[in-house]
């Protein structure tokens, strides 16, 4: 019994990320969690993206540039990708979650650096945005 239900609580990848807003985030998408962002390797952000997305969305990250996944309740995850620094280099992401847009459309500063402008201005934004169902 025991087997099973290790084996039933390996849901997500071994590199999932882990960050304490991310599963309050998860458990239940709640605005008052407020806006953050973490930075992590692009292993993390492909399991993450499998996570939210599905298997399908291996494949579907750019090499450089922003990928917006709009989350359930409103919330927004913006995936900005920076360029290798060599071949054995690990590529890094900076992950950005956004709550639901307020009544007087003010969006609340995300804690942690401000780096997400820079990330915009190192490439194109991805195309395609998609929905967790």
């Amino acid at each position: 019994m025991a087997r099973r239900k290790a084996a039933a609580e390996k849901v997500r990848g071994r590199h999932f990320p882990y960050h304490y807003k991310l599963e309050k985030l998860l458990k239940t998408f709640d605005p008052a969690i407020g806006p953050f962002e973490m930075e992590m390797f692009r292993r993390n952000a492909r399991d993450l993206r499998k996570w939210l997305e599905g298997p399908y969305a291996i494949g579907d990250a750019p090499g450089v540039g922003l990928r917006i996944i709009e989350l359930p309740g409103g919330w927004e995850l913006r995936l900005g990708y920076f360029p290798r620094r060599g071949l054995r280099d690990p590529g890094k992401v900076l992950a950005v979650f956004r709550p639901p847009v307020r009544e007087g459309g003010s969006q609340p500063e995300p804690s942690g650096s401000a780096a997400e402008p820079a990330i915009a201005a190192e490439g194109e934004p991805a195309e395609g945005t998609s929905a967790l169902v």
